[in-house]
């Protein structure tokens, strides 16, 4: 059976940061940022741009573009990130609220850069196998531009990260946009490489890591996640493509 995507939604806070007010935080020249980094400007969120709120405006638009009841949904599978509202919360259960899909049960999974492939391949296969399962909403946001400290040179690789939502509603038979081929690597070895070091069992959250911004990311082997990446990173993209 085949399964399609049938329309997909977007939202883009309207405030932006420039490449010159990220250079001036980072004490960088601008030329680095535009040039050498890529960037000329990034969405970053106001005041009422919140995670999942930013997620549930994408899922509505994807709906009304598809021409979706949301009482048709059966699942709904949240594929923002876990920097949202609240620190321990089940997301996807708050877009099946608003956005009128009572019929629906939702979960959340989480994979960083391939959330949204991964829970692709999660929702094929749980259509594919489940009779109950016709159509499936993926929504979530992103703001982790929160956790970017500009002054830190060990992340400058993620100055580039904003702010936003999207979503995507898949339908079994559905004749267009097929889900095709997907195959996934992950890799112990980048575990523990980019992490914020406090606010979880090994160190909790004191007044004295706030005072020091260690609540955002960091890369605790910068030298060594650069040799890994550069021994693994083509050979690995190079895999999965023939895989799948």
């Amino acid at each position: 059976m085949e399964i399609g995507i049938v329309s997909t939604g977007i939202y883009l806070p309207e405030e932006r940061m420039t490449a010159a007010q990220i250079a001036e935080e980072a004490n960088l020249p601008v030329f680095v940022v535009e040039e050498k980094m890529g960037i000329t400007q990034k969405t970053i969120p106001g005041e009422d741009d919140h995670t999942v709120e930013m997620g549930i405006r994408a899922a509505k638009q994807a709906l009304k573009k598809g021409g979706i009841n949301p009482k048709k949904i059966d699942l709904i599978i949240w594929i923002g990130e876990e920097h949202k509202e609240y620190p321990l919360w089940t997301a996807a259960i708050k877009v099946q609220e608003e956005a009128g899909a009572h019929h629906a049960w939702g979960f959340d999974v989480a994979l960083r850069c391939g959330t949204t492939i991964m829970a692709l391949q999660v929702a094929k296969a749980l259509m594919q196998t489940d009779p109950t399962i016709n159509t499936v909403l993926l929504a979530g946001g992103y703001r982790n531009g929160d956790l970017i400290d500009f002054t830190n040179e060990k992340t400058r690789f993620m100055f580039n990260l904003g702010a936003g939502g999207g979503a995507i509603v898949l339908q079994k038979g559905y004749q267009k946009n097929i889900l095709l081929g997907a195959d996934m690597i992950t890799d112990g070895s980048f575990s523990e490489d980019v992490i914020i070091p406090v606010g979880g069992t090994k160190s909790p959250l004191t007044e004295e890591h706030l005072q020091k911004g260690l609540y955002r990311f960091d890369v605790t082997d910068p030298s060594g996640m650069k040799a890994r990446l550069e021994q693994k990173s083509m050979q690995n993209f190079l895999t999965v493509i023939r895989n799948s």
